[in-house]
């Protein structure tokens, strides 16, 4: 990838950080329910961005993940908002899936932390969604279709997002899984 390629991406990845950032604090900073969705002028600022950067959809598609999935580690936004990145994203990738591969990793890196989290949060199940609570049990749902759709979602990467294997320098193929 060429310098100017490279910057571009990382130049779009922190505008859109910071953009995200400000709109979800601007608008909802405390819901669970926020849906990314960016003001006009900061939606055409990102658009001619990414435009004059000469980035791909399917670059913008995997940026808009990475930078919502990690902003959802520390500000919870909607989990039907981020299940909407993931399959914008593998359609992106069924069309042209071909990424530099500084980018691969970064987005392998991604689809684990998003994993790691929503396993995190699985494991204090009784606390983060509560049975009694419909919101919370809906919100469960939608992260695990989002954990689920990781799992079908299994880009040519030599680096796997769910690394069972990954000590022996390979992913695990559907037949190799543990449960």
């Amino acid at each position: 990838m060429s310098q100017r390629g490279r910057s571009g991406f990382l130049s779009h990845l922190l505008l859109l950080s910071h953009l995200l950032r400000l709109e979800h604090s601007a608008e909802e900073p405390n819901s669970s329910s926020w849906r990314g969705e960016l003001s006009t002028p900061a939606a055409t600022i990102l658009c001619l961005h990414g435009a004059q950067s000469n980035l791909s959809p399917l670059q913008l598609a995997v940026l808009h993940w990475q930078v919502s999935s990690r902003h959802h580690q520390t500000c919870t936004l909607d989990y039907s908002y981020l299940l909407g990145l993931l399959e914008d994203m593998q359609a992106h990738w069924e069309e042209a899936p071909s990424l530099p591969q500084e980018q691969e990793e970064s987005l392998a890196d991604s689809l684990s932390a998003f994993s790691e989290f929503g396993l995190q949060l699985l494991r204090q199940l009784r606390d983060y969604f509560p049975a009694t609570n419909s919101t919370a049990v809906h919100r469960l749902e939608l992260l695990l279709k989002c954990l689920g759709k990781l799992q079908l979602f299994q880009p040519s990467f030599e680096i796997c997002p769910l690394r069972v294997g990954a000590e022996h320098g390979h992913c695990c193929g559907p037949e190799e899984r543990q449960p």
